[in-house]
């Protein structure tokens, strides 16, 4: 929740009052409701913005990276699956044989 005016003699909104409300509404589990103020007029809270704004891009950062991993981890499990086969399936006397049957 964003409280502008803060540099308002009485700003309509103070944000620790707003916070108490809504965290006694927000008990839920859910993400915790953030409350700061800021002015338009002489750019207060400007950088705490520009912070709240990069949570939601962090939290998809890293929903790609496990999507990402996952992927990875996908792979892993295949390549190493395809060398076991390979291992199990090769003989040393059948190479020997089809080299000399090679012209």
């Amino acid at each position: 929740v964003l409280c502008n005016f803060r540099d308002a003699a009485e700003g309509p909104l103070d944000p620790a009052a707003v916070a108490e409300k809504l965290d006694a509404v927000s008990r839920d589990g859910g993400d915790r409701v953030r409350v700061f103020a800021c002015s338009a007029r002489d750019c207060f809270g400007l950088a705490l913005l520009y912070d709240y704004l990069a949570v939601p891009f962090r939290r998809l950062q890293v929903d790609q990276q496990r999507r990402l991993l996952a992927t990875s981890e996908a792979r892993l499990e295949a390549a190493t699956a395809e060398l076991d086969a390979k291992i199990a399936e090769s003989s040393y006397a059948a190479h020997v044989s089809k080299a000399a049957a090679a012209p």
